[in-house]
């Protein structure tokens, strides 16, 4: 005779609905972040495929460049009305080595310039030249993406963790794909806070950007390529 373990039996009568209960939890959770995951706007990477064949050449000049470090050849590709910052800088290759003092070996140009290649960047157009313009978070998608650029971080990759503590080791509270993220609460050197599905989390740095981080713009005509402005904030 079948007998009701799920009423009966004491052994199994709290075992049963706190496994349950586990599971519940845990399917609670799982919905919860997939409608917020839903609810949250997303910027993906360009398709180079739909760069113009000059564009294309003119970036991959560019990569070039910074892959070998040549900044001769870099200085030489800035317009020389270039904007290099919002401050008192000067323009052009002068302003450049005034932000950046690239001639130091311990300069932090070429890693900043490593970081906007890796992230690519998105075509337009501009009194009849063709530009580009790079990383992508600070020129792709709608104008009104988000309110203030300045609270404002893109996800750049695919199932990236947002964590309950700013540490790797803590609860994935979501795993996001490139998420558009608020930031209104306070972070730590390395971890960003930002508003989840109501609740404080933390994204590593490494694997965010803001639209007012550094970024450039070059214009490309006559088989030539010049940047335009090298500046962050605004």
């Amino acid at each position: 005779m079948a007998v009701n373990t799920w009423a009966g039996d004491p052994k199994t009568t709290t075992a049963m609905p706190e496994r349950v209960t586990k599971t519940l939890a845990v399917g609670c959770l799982w919905l919860c972040a997939t409608f917020a995951q839903a609810a949250t706007a997303t910027l993906s990477p360009p398709d180079l495929a739909d760069l113009d064949p000059q564009v294309r050449h003119a970036v991959a000049e560019f990569e070039r460049i910074v892959t070998d470090r040549d900044l001769d050849a870099f200085e030489r590709h800035i317009a020389a009305d270039a904007k290099m910052s919002f401050g008192g800088d000067g323009p052009g290759a002068a302003g450049l080595r005034e932000v950046w003092n690239p001639q130091r070996p311990d300069t932090e140009l070429w890693r900043e310039l490593d970081r906007i290649v890796a992230l690519g960047g998105v075509q337009s157009s501009e009194n009849g030249k063709l530009v580009w313009s790079a990383p992508y978070p600070a020129f792709a998608g709608p104008d009104d993406l988000y309110e203030d650029p300045f609270s404002t971080f893109i996800v750049t990759g695919t199932r990236v963790a947002l964590r309950s503590a700013p540490d790797a080791g803590a609860d994935v509270l979501a795993r996001v794909d490139y998420a558009v993220l608020n930031s209104d609460c306070e972070g730590t050197e390395h971890w960003i806070c930002v508003r989840w599905d109501g609740r404080p989390a933390y994204v590593h740095e490494s694997v965010v950007r803001s639209p007012v981080d550094h970024r450039l713009s070059m214009e490309i005509a006559d088989g030539d390529w010049k940047i335009a402005y090298f500046v962050a904030g605004d």
